[in-house]
């Protein structure tokens, strides 16, 4: 059913998608349509980008992977992604700068931002309207906060998710 592909983190075949991937019975959770959620993850280091990608599209959302925040921004730019998940501490443009500039350009996009070290972003992070998820993160964790903010999100334009 599922194409054999490396898994970036672990470095091993996957011949299958683990359980955690793919079931609302480990999620908790009740989606519906997923698939036309996309969600661009941005991450300087790139196995942490492809496995969070990998984990959401083997959640059946369409999830793209981007290295840098001014990568993210230009391919936010024909992407228009639903939700942008990034990492903050990166080189160059930062992840809280990069969510500030892809905001002016999509306003109806969600955030969700991560760190190793979120008390050294907490205070800009809030006084922008950000919230910060701490690494490493649990795919669980992740796909309930995806959840969330696309419900959220859906509740704001009147649609039902």
């Amino acid at each position: 059913m599922y194409e054999a592909l490396t898994c970036p983190v672990i470095q091993s075949r996957c011949h299958r998608a683990p359980k955690f991937f793919l079931t609302n019975e480990t999620t908790g959770l009740e989606t519906s349509s997923p698939v036309s959620k996309r969600i661009l993850i941005v991450d300087d280091e790139r196995s942490i980008a492809d496995t969070l990608a990998l984990i959401l599209s083997r959640s059946g959302y369409s999830a793209s992977a981007a290295y840098s925040g001014e990568s993210a921004i230009f391919i936010a730019q024909t992407l228009s992604p639903t939700l942008v998940i990034s990492d903050i501490q990166m080189p160059g443009l930062d992840g809280i700068s990069t969510a500030l500039e892809l905001r002016k350009l999509l306003p109806t996009c969600r955030f969700i931002l991560f760190s190793g070290y979120p008390e050294a972003h907490l205070e800009r992070a809030q006084q922008n309207g950000f919230n910060i998820l701490t690494k490493p993160l649990a795919p669980t964790v992740l796909l309930q906060h995806v959840h969330a903010e696309l419900q959220d999100q859906a509740k704001r334009n009147g649609a039902g998710c």
